[in-house]
């Protein structure tokens, strides 16, 4: 019998990254181009299978590979040029490390000959990277690139997912190569519960007087994800989201009683210090879910659990009495088939009435009804509409105010990083095209990534941009105001006409001055196809 030859690929070394990222399933990478890597998107063409986004800024193509792979659960993919290149692109590589989420970031680099050498634009990228991301490499035998391109998939998308930064010198790229075809990798499963630790976790749930389950992380099954629900309105153990992960959970389900961080109503805060077994699920119990660890007792009357996927999570962060290093959705299915002794629902009930009294009262700046706004937005958008974001206080009134209904259906971040909103649009847009996206940005947080515009259009998206425009950095306004009041410095802002950048690039634009205004606006949007911007300007 003849042994079947196995197909192999010849050429230049960036045919065999771009036949990696096919074998493993990659179908959108995000990129602003660089001759330093021009082997990699000359591979690409012909990969009819995986569509190249070209940005108009590093940082927003960093992002957008972040929102793709918070939206689809696969490791997001940026390609960048060295040097200015790269470190534009860090502020993704941030958000990623920050947020938990597969990214890997491709970087062409100068040639191994010009290395140390202060070549142009050269950057030790493993330096700069390595404290921000889970790896960071640098390729420099040809032979090798697929090795490194796989390693790089695996710790991405590891037990704790985060951004991977691989350098790719310019004649690894370019060298002549003969190679086995790439085929895709194992299958990647994280860690199932034990039986021990449901029991035990059960078992406290049951003991429980006043227990909070905290929910979080990313690509839950959804399965799961309706599953605790139904069995927290069975039992009437309540639901809280971590921070800027609202919408796993149902906002109409009666289990919902709200979500930590900035803009949770008042009194959750106290309700969750005052339980006496708070429950992590697939989240992190960091600062911005617990206010620095303020809503956690270090003491014997109140007990904690926390479970996730990473061990490396589990030692670092607020002492637990119990820890169970399992994937969230698949302890929170388990979990689901259990039944406690012990009823909650009364407890569950009086924290439900605590978020929905927080929906008809105002935030404490808000002085235009950021509260209607908001409000607004959730009573006209389907049910699927996916609303992304960036940072400022306008953030904390759609972290309230809006009915989540849909999984996955908010792109945010937890880093705090201004810009997010347009970038993640677009990658939303084009992830799910059958869904209508949404971004919301204060006017400061708008223009870090405004340019990312000419991407929408170009690729003739149909996305809504909400701004909201009060001529400020208005987060750090407020606090410049307690800190050192009457002494406004660097804060103000001078902006362009929005709407008129809007109809530039072939979109159409209103401008509103009250939420009455918006509601019709933003109805007249969701009727037109392509871009549409609505500036709301107001004065505080």
């Amino acid at each position: 019998m003849i042994a079947a030859t196995a197909p192999t690929i010849a050429g230049h070394a960036g045919r065999v990254a771009a036949r990696r990222l096919a074998a493993e399933g990659v179908t959108r990478v995000f990129c602003v181009p660089g001759e330093s890597y021009l082997p990699v998107l000359d591979g690409l063409h012909d990969e009819p299978g995986i569509e190249v986004v070209s940005a108009r800024h590093e940082g927003g193509a960093a992002m957008m590979a972040v929102a793709h792979a918070k939206l689809t659960g696969t490791p997001g993919v940026c390609l960048v040029t060295r040097g200015p290149g790269a470190t534009n692109a860090s502020i993704g590589v941030h958000i990623a490390a920050q947020d938990a989420v597969p990214l890997v970031l491709l970087i062409g680099q100068v040639g191994t000959r010009e290395l140390d050498r202060e070549a142009f634009q050269e950057v030790d990228h493993r330096a700069v990277f390595g404290s921000l991301g889970r790896a960071a490499w640098q390729v420099e035998d040809p032979a090798r690139l697929d090795e490194y391109l796989c390693r790089a998939l695996t710790v991405a998308c590891g037990d704790e997912p985060g951004p991977v930064c691989l350098a790719l010198p310019q004649d690894v790229l370019f060298a002549s190569v003969e190679a086995p075809a790439p085929r895709a990798t194992t299958e990647r499963w994280a860690p199932d519960v034990a039986g021990g630790a449901l029991e035990r976790v059960t078992d406290l749930l049951a003991r429980s007087r006043r227990p909070v389950i905290i929910v979080g992380g990313s690509a839950w099954d959804d399965d799961a994800r309706r599953g605790v629900v139904g069995w927290a309105e069975r039992t009437g153990v309540p639901l809280v989201t971590s921070f800027r992960h609202q919408d796993l959970i149902d906002h109409t389900s009666p289990a919902f009683a709200g979500t930590l961080g900035s803009g949770a109503w008042p009194g959750l805060g106290d309700a969750v210090r005052s339980a006496d077994l708070v429950c992590f699920i697939g989240t992190r119990p960091d600062a911005g879910s617990t206010g620095g660890e303020t809503l956690l007792r270090p003491d014997p009357g109140q007990r904690t659990v926390h479970v996730h996927p990473s061990a490396g999570v589990l030692a670092r962060h607020h002492r637990a009495d119990v820890t169970v290093q399992c994937a969230g959705d698949r302890f929170a299915a388990a979990l689901a088939g259990r039944e406690l002794a012990t009823d909650h629902r009364a407890w569950g009930a009086h924290l439900r009435a605590g978020y929905l009294a927080g929906l008809d009262e105002h935030l404490w700046w808000d002085r235009v009804s950021a509260r209607d706004l908001i409000r607004t937005l959730s009573d006209e958008l389907p049910d699927d509409a996916i609303i992304s974001c960036g940072a400022g206080d306008y953030t904390q009134a759609l972290h309230r105010y809006y009915s989540f209904r849909s999984y996955p259906s908010l792109l945010a971040t937890q880093s705090g990083s201004m810009g997010f909103g347009l970038p993640a649009a677009i990658a939303a847009q084009l992830a799910a095209p059958g869904r209508l996206a949404v971004a919301i940005a204060g006017d400061g947080c708008f223009q870090m990534t405004a340019q990312e515009l000419a991407t929408a259009a170009q690729h003739r998206l149909s996305i809504i941009v909400v701004v909201i425009n009060n001529e400020r950095f208005g987060t750090i306004r407020r606090h410049q105001d307690d800190h050192f009041p009457g002494r406004v410095i660097a804060t103000s802002l001078e902006n362009p006409d929005f709407v008129s950048l809007a109809l530039a690039h072939g979109g159409w634009g209103a401008t509103v001055g009250s939420p009455d205004e918006f509601r019709g606006a933003l109805r007249e949007a969701m009727t037109r196809d392509g871009l549409c911007l609505i500036e709301l300007r107001t004065t505080s």
